[in-house]
Parts: C-alpha cells; sequence; structure tokens
C-alpha cells in the first residue's frame, strides 16, 4: 500500500463461528478466571447485572438466538444439535445461567453470523492465507466443521462450485502463501532442495468432504509425506509422526 506495508490476512472458508455461550456474558463476570465466574453465575443476587449484560452483548454483537446452534453441552445432551431460541423461549436467559452451571461454563454453540459477500472478498484478496483456526480433534468430538474439513471446503466451494479461483491460486494460499509469510525458506513448495512435505489427493474429492461436520474416519489425501516420510499411504494411516515443531526465527 502507499505505506510500503505488506498486509496479510488468514481466515476459514465458513460464515459460521463456534462460540463458548459464556463469551457473551459481561466482562466483569469472567474476572478471576473459570471459577469466579461459575461462582458468579450461581449467585441470585448477581443474576439480573448478568443477563442485563448479556442482553446488551446479543445486541453490540448481533448474536441472534435463532441463528445459533447449540453443538455441545455434555451434561444436557438432550439440547446438542436445537436451535438456542428454542431454549430461550422455554426458560429464558436465566435458564441459559443454569445450563452454563450445568455443564461447568462449556456450552459451545455454532453461530450463523458472518456475510457470504464479504467471504468471497476476502478470500479473493491475493494476501489471504487459508487457515483452519480448529483444533485437532477425535472422530467423537464435536466441533466447528473448520476442524475437519477447512481445506477441503476451500477448493469445493470456491474452485469447483463458485469457480472464484484456479485450483493453483487456492493450493498456493494454503501452502506456498503461509510458508513464505511466516519465513519457513525450506517448506510450502515443490522443488528441489525443499523438504519433501507433500499432499497428494484427487481435487474433487473435496466435494465429497467439503460439507463434513465431524472427523472423516479415513483421510482425505491418498499419500501424505511428511519431510519424505510417509504418514499416509493410499488412504490409509502409517502410524508414522515425523513431524516437528517449526519454531520462529527472526
Amino acid at each position: 500500500n502507499k505505506e510500503g506495508c505488506n498486509i496479510y490476512l488468514d481466515m476459514y472458508p465458513y460464515t459460521v463461528a463456534l462460540r463458548n455461550l459464556v463469551m457473551l456474558l459481561p466482562d466483569w463476570v469472567h474476572e478471576g478466571g473459570r471459577g469466579k465466574l461459575m461462582e458468579r453465575i450461581g449467585k441470585p443476587e448477581l443474576r439480573d447485572s448478568i443477563i442485563e449484560g448479556l442482553r446488551e452483548n446479543i445486541i453490540r454483537w448481533d448474536a441472534s438466538w435463532g441463528d445459533t446452534t447449540i453443538l455441545n453441552a455434555q451434561e444436557t445432551p438432550e439440547w446438542e444439535g436445537r436451535i438456542a431460541q428454542e431454549f430461550v423461549s422455554k426458560y429464558g436467559e436465566v435458564g441459559l445461567l443454569d445450563l452454563l452451571l450445568k455443564n461447568n461454563g462449556r456450552v459451545l454453540t455454532l453461530y450463523e453470523g458472518g456475510s457470504d459477500d464479504d467471504l468471497e472478498r476476502v478470500l479473493l484478496y491475493s494476501q489471504t492465507m487459508i487457515g483452519s483456526d480448529g483444533n485437532a480433534q477425535h472422530v467423537d468430538e464435536s466441533a466447528h466443521p473448520r476442524s475437519f474439513a477447512t481445506f477441503p471446503r476451500f477448493i469445493a466451494e470456491f474452485v469447483y462450485r463458485r469457480r472464484l479461483m484456479t485450483l493453483e491460486k487456492a493450493v498456493w494460499k494454503m501452502t506456498g502463501l503461509p510458508a513464505k509469510v511466516f519465513g519457513i525458506s525450506d517448506r510450502g513448495l515443490i522443488r528441489k532442495g525443499y523438504k519433501a512435505d507433500l499432499c497428494v489427493v484427487d481435487p474433487k474429492d473435496s466435494l465429497t468432504h467439503a460439507d463434513s461436520n465431524k472427523a472423516l474416519l479415513k483421510p482425505w489425501p491418498q499419500h501424505l509425506l511428511v519431510n519424505g516420510e510417509p504418514v499416509i499411504n493410499n488412504g490409509e494411516i502409517t502410524g508414522s509422526l515425523p513431524g516437528k515443531f517449526l519454531f520462529h526465527q527472526a
């Protein structure tokens, strides 16, 4: 830009966000950590103030209950997969505090609040990288689909379905560009002298895996090599774990 700065972005290709319900509570409720939070939620004399702050945050963040799905609430599994508006209509906001108490402050929700137009515009920016911003999950765990399907979804949605970029450009955003930005000089490209980190897929298989909302029992890559050592071979996990942490060097 005019100031001579390179502006890089990273994002995942979803308009839905993962949010723990406690994130909607006012800041003062969180002070002192999880123990203090749970203590305050349980005090009847604080509940009106907590709910007042909750309502303000709902307006501030446009956190519509009708667009929010309860994803994970281990102690109240009967509400998993249901729209939060159903719960609020039945039990009110005070019921949400009881729900958090029962679940030790962990009620994960999916919130459909992003703009698809914004998603396209940001993803098409030449210096936007693709990242999952997700956690490694067990196959039986519930999570944001970004933890399972970010990369096949990106290819399926923006290369094949919407035809907004070439496959080569999509691969660059997931591999070479991040390596360049973070100064990883021997990875991210297929080039002589580089580490052989290779992911072999049939790109059109991404259409099958793109909408997955749980971990795949069978990996998407047909072959995956980390520094030349097979981690996935012919679609089967080899059990080899040759990877290591890459520490940034200034």
